[in-house]
């Protein structure tokens, strides 16, 4: 695995605007971060069954790290709940295309990929993931009877400029 990505600001640019390394595609300057949730829909896995790609979308407009992982499980009348071990019902595989990342080797229970929103799965190191790109999940049910769950990514949106913008060279 890789260490995070550095930031630090870059010496001739302005104090707003910091530097990062991405490596083996170059240096990017952030103008602006904003703290971010994606988030699938509702996703409803019947008893045994399998949903394939339930897709989360990250915008052409900013890099999105994500440092936590959260998964909420609902009952009858939507209602949360807080049973954490519930999670182990449903085996999750995950894929980032922005290099075609495959984040999860085998299908892992979910309460092995996201904590919930008491304790949410705090990443070893941010993940980033590139602009344009897309997560796409496949949810599996081992479970007797059907499930609901959202899986929620919690991080920061990154929006880069190009050199030019700020008037490095």
């Amino acid at each position: 695995m890789s260490p995070p990505l550095p930031s630090v600001f870059a010496a001739n640019a302005p104090d707003h605007v910091s530097m990062r390394q991405v490596p083996g595609r170059g240096i990017f300057y952030t103008r602006d971060t904003q703290w971010f949730i994606h988030s699938t829909g509702l996703v409803t896995v019947g008893a045994g069954l399998t949903v394939p790609n339930v897709q989360i979308n990250i915008t052409a407009d900013a890099a999105f790290q994500v440092t936590k992982v959260v998964a909420a499980l609902y009952g009858p009348a939507n209602a949360i709940l807080t049973n954490e071990f519930e999670l182990d019902g449903i085996l999750l595989d995950v894929r980032i295309t922005d290099n075609s990342r495959v984040v999860t080797e085998v299908a892992v229970p979910l309460s092995s990929y996201a904590g919930n929103a008491r304790l949410p799965f705090v990443l070893p190191y941010p993940l980033v993931i590139s602009p344009n790109s897309t997560i796409s999940h496949t949810f599996t049910s081992l479970a007797a009877a059907e499930r609901r769950v959202r899986l929620q990514y919690v991080g920061l949106k990154h929006f880069d400029l190009r050199k030019q913008d700020i008037g490095i060279d």
